[in-house]
């Protein structure tokens, strides 16, 4: 594999570095995926409305985005490791609050703190992929961390699903300080993955003027918006409702519930897969389209037809996932080279970008009056919409692409 210096330097070697980076990423699925299935039992728990308890799922996202833009472009400045300690402590801490919170305020305010911590482990964590690694090998480790991704939606809703079979939802809180806590040995043995004279200088606030430098590419920010848009928009949505549609419109256990998200997360494997098979076959430029129109069909199907069977909402919101998992690795790298510059900026950017987009579908699902399907298929058909004219406006533009368009 091509390393940077720093990336060599690593006393537990690549493969070690590989893991703390993947453990990084699974925290914010499982911070998500593992705390869906009890959102139902929480409204019982507290004597309140759904829409409360959502609010919990709601300010997750978008405090996430808070962690995301205030310590990434801070990790330029400090280095990756101290802030590393610094949020996992603070998602520990917030995680044990969360096992003994005695109203649904108090829960909100934990989860709150959580999202903040969350949102900056993953921000750092895609900067230590653009610290340590190079080329081909960062396209590869975007995919193996696509893979992993495939993984915490496997396996979280199951472990949260079995958890409120023996306990109650606040066993989900005792699994997210113990998986916080199993990490901070790794974190301790990583070795600083940016160099001292490639960090920002100057005073606190002006660590924040790469994001001011990043919003003024307009190629990454177009590019950016043209392939997460179709995605993001509904993304969120779906985890949010997920167990509602399930639960509520279908009429399943949280446990059956679990086996279809999981299923969808599983076989959503094969966009790997298919990436993998015709890389080197398809112009990326015919497979971004391609892609951003399956997201369309995806959408229509959900709004008129997945009313009639869970298999069908399960079919298109596997075409949803199998349209993120081929589209995110080749462009991410694409934005990488993109920006050279200001890493944790340019990281936190393509994370927070994800999380807002994600927090305004969930704010538009409340003009359904809870008919969630066509919530969710609305929403995949207005960000196929935008992606579309985005991307097009790109490839008639006289912009210069690398990977894209030369």
């Amino acid at each position: 594999m091509q390393l940077t210096d720093t990336g060599k330097n690593q006393r537990f070697g690549t493969v070690g570095l590989i893991i703390l980076i993947s453990l990084l990423e699974m925290l914010g699925v499982f911070v998500i995926d593992m705390y869906s299935p009890a959102l139902p039992e929480m409204a019982e728990t507290f004597n309140t409305s759904d829409s409360i308890v959502n609010l919990t799922m709601l300010l997750f996202f978008i405090f996430q985005v808070v962690g995301m833009l205030v310590f990434g472009p801070l990790s330029d400045r400090t280095g990756r490791r101290p802030l590393l300690l610094l949020v996992m402590l603070l998602f520990i801490v917030s995680s044990l609050a969360g096992v003994f919170a005695p109203d649904i305020q108090t829960l909100i305010g934990v989860r709150i703190v959580q999202a903040i911590a969350a949102g900056a482990l993953v921000s750092i964590c895609m900067a230590l992929v653009k610290d340590s690694f190079v080329g081909r090998s960062r396209e590869s480790v975007l995919m193996v961390l696509q893979a992993l991704f495939i993984l915490g939606p496997i396996v979280a809703p199951i472990i949260g699903a079995q958890l409120l079979v023996w306990f109650s939802w606040r066993s989900t809180f005792v699994v997210f300080a113990i998986f916080g806590i199993l990490t901070l040995p790794v974190i301790l043995a990583f070795r600083e993955s940016i160099a001292k004279e490639d960090r920002m200088s100057g005073s606190l606030l002006h660590s924040f003027v790469g994001l001011a430098d990043v919003v003024r590419n307009g190629r990454f920010m177009v590019f950016m918006l043209a392939t997460s848009l179709c995605i993001a928009l509904p993304f969120n949505s779906y985890l949010t409702l997920a167990p509602y549609i399930y639960e509520g419109f279908f009429g399943f256990s949280p446990l059956e519930y679990s086996y279809f998200f999981a299923a969808t997360a599983g076989l959503s494997a094969l966009g790997l897969v298919i990436y993998r098979a015709i890389a080197n076959k398809v112009a990326l430029r015919h497979l971004t389209s391609a892609l951003i129109v399956c997201v369309g069909i995806a959408g229509l199907v959900t709004a008129v037809l997945a009313k009639n069977s869970a298999f069908i909402f399960c079919a298109a919101m596997l075409l949803l996932q199998i349209v993120g998992m081929m589209m995110r690795p080749y462009s991410t790298n694409i934005l990488f080279d993109l920006q050279k510059e200001d890493t944790g900026s340019a990281s936190a950017m393509m994370n927070c970008s994800f999380a807002i987009l994600g927090s305004a579908g969930i704010a538009l699902t409340s003009l359904f009056n809870d008919n969630y399907l066509l919530a969710i298929g609305t929403l995949m058909c207005a960000g196929f919409i935008l992606s579309l004219a985005l991307w097009l406006g790109l490839l008639c533009s006289k912009t210069k692409m690398p990977g894209i368009k030369e």
